[in-house]
């Protein structure tokens, strides 16, 4: 009878300790994972171009995987609104006037373009891009009339003509905060602008051919803020 007794309390101890166990273990959930939204707007500056007499902004619009971007630059010359332009250190020779590329030339009036950013690397605080960017812009350039009544004296004739310029980016983009952040970039690509045929007989020959191309380098700093 003792053996039974004993025999169900094993029992008992046995079945006891295996409800509680199953009440004590957690239950586990699992939950579907969705890709995170990286998209966002930004408000550059590049600060390096004040250094050449430019004031350049520009809008760049990150994709939501956090890997692409497009930004529309903005740049604008301040001598070519000027009522003074520096006509005789621009206008003899554009070849030895815009050294690195039109986007710089002083007597640029404006231009813009659009630009493709991938990123190599993911969304860290220090990043790898490059990519491909197109500009188009305005300048201002010189014919040079010679005056009839005061020999070895020229009259200078303003045109206004338009470069256009394929390029190859490439940079580094540092997370300062998480509003705000720095670019360093560097681009290299030929240009193609155009001038006028000059309508005086005695004007400056040096512009006979009216299509010019160069190879051209950018570079320089941005500040950007997201929002």
């Amino acid at each position: 009878m003792n053996h039974n007794y004993l025999k169900c309390f094993v029992l008992f101890l046995f079945f006891s300790g295996k409800l509680v166990a199953q009440d004590t273990i957690p239950a586990v959930t699992i939950t579907e994972t969705k890709a995170v939204d990286y998209s966002d707007n930004n408000v550059i500056v590049t600060v390096t171009d004040l250094f050449f007499g430019l004031i350049s902004v520009g809008y760049e619009r990150t994709f939501k995987s956090g890997d692409f971007s497009l930004f529309i630059p903005l740049s604008f010359g301040m001598s070519g609104f000027s009522n003074n332009p520096n006509r005789y250190a621009n206008s003899p020779r554009l070849a030895s006037a815009m050294p690195i590329g039109a986007y710089y030339f002083p007597n640029k009036i404006v231009s813009t373009g659009l630009e493709l950013k991938y990123y190599v690397t993911d969304q860290r605080k220090i990043r790898y891009y490059f990519g491909p960017a197109v500009e188009y812009g305005l300048f201002h350039y010189y014919f040079y009339e010679g005056i009839a009544s005061d020999p070895g004296a020229f009259n200078p004739i303003q045109h206004t003509s338009s470069f256009f310029t394929f390029m190859l980016k490439n940079g580094v983009f540092v997370q300062s905060s998480d509003k705000s952040y720095f670019s360093t970039f560097i681009g290299v690509g030929p240009t193609n602008f155009g001038l006028k045929s000059n309508s005086v007989s005695n004007g400056d020959y040096y512009y006979s051919n009216n299509v010019l191309r160069y190879l051209s380098f950018e570079f320089g700093i941005n500040f950007g803020y997201k929002f």
